[in-house]
């Protein structure tokens, strides 16, 4: 587990306990797709992909603030996850994501109970 920086735990209300606790209930992996962070590390080990893909990244509500954390997501589902909410349009191959249909039922089910 790469544990986050003070700063960043501090802007999601969250202790290194927490945070530990978080990582430790989801077994390390997406809440959605189940990456893990060492499978992260190598699908994205070219030196041109930024740091923060090779981790789960803290998934929050926008409407509700930083400090309501919902779980840890790999980066593809954390920006998919943001499209399906806002109803955006599906993304091409290549840009940041994947191309998912807005309705994926994974989402549904990780967003259940949260709103």
């Amino acid at each position: 587990m790469k544990m986050r920086s003070k700063t960043t735990l501090r802007k999601y209300g969250l202790t290194e306990a927490a945070f530990t606790a978080l990582y430790e209930s989801q077994n390390g992996c997406c809440a959605i797709c189940g990456i893990s962070e060492p499978e992260l590390e190598e699908k994205y080990n070219a030196s041109d992909d930024w740091a923060a893909d090779r981790v789960l990244h803290i998934d929050h509500d926008h409407e509700q603030g930083f400090t309501s954390v919902r779980g840890l997501l790999c980066r593809d589902c954390n920006y998919d996850l943001e499209a399906f909410i806002r109803n955006a349009p599906v993304r091409h191959p290549g840009d940041r994501g994947r191309s998912l249909p807005r309705r994926d039922p994974r989402f549904k089910k990780y967003l259940k109970g949260q709103k």
